[in-house]
């Protein structure tokens, strides 16, 4: 992958990814305690 114009995109979708991991996680261990 090239260092330039697309690495703040690649960033940017690598902190989008970490984000969802994190409310998957949430979400996961929520329900885990509802039941």
């Amino acid at each position: 992958m090239e260092i330039g114009e697309d690495a703040p995109a690649a960033r940017l979708m690598e902190l989008v990814a970490l984000g969802l991991t994190l409310i998957e996680a949430q979400y996961e261990g929520q329900q885990a305690l509802a039941t």
